[in-house]
């Protein structure tokens, strides 16, 4: 008789637990890691700040992020790095979602002077000078 008695116990526990469920109150979420590198040589782009879902993470030395409880669902990742900004969508779909990122590093620039001079260290007035597709022309100094 008393095995009877635990039955209507088990049975609003089993329906209490069933109405939370459903209630969202236990999404499911999931666990994402992955690295950031550079398109051109492979390596990982550290410091990179990655963010989906409002959650965010900070790329090692070596490139590599975690981040945790990020609900199920479509989600933009976006990806900030010294140069630039990346963003893909990422369909979080099962407990570990591994996303690899490979970006391009930005365009470094440099100036170039110099003075242009005949044998006898006199300025050369009005050459041009090219280098890797770009043009100056020299003045009088």
């Amino acid at each position: 008789m008393k095995k009877y008695r635990l039955l209507p116990f088990i049975l609003v526990l089993l329906a209490l637990t069933l109405v939370v469920s459903g209630c969202g109150l236990f999404k499911k979420t999931a666990t994402i890691t992955g690295t950031v590198k550079w398109s051109d040589d492979d390596t990982g782009v550290a410091g990179a700040e990655v963010s989906i879902a409002g959650l965010s993470a900070t790329t090692n030395a070596d490139g590599a992020f975690f981040i945790s409880k990020v609900p199920y669902g479509e989600h933009e990742l976006e990806v900030t790095y010294e140069g630039g900004v990346h963003t893909q969508t990422v369909v979080v779909d099962k407990k570990d979602v591994v996303v690899d990122i490979i970006v391009d590093k930005p365009i470094e620039y440099a100036t170039v002077s110099g003075t242009l001079t005949w044998d006898d260290s006199s300025s050369i007035t009005g050459a041009t000078v090219l280098l890797a597709g770009l043009s100056a022309t020299t003045g009088s100094d």
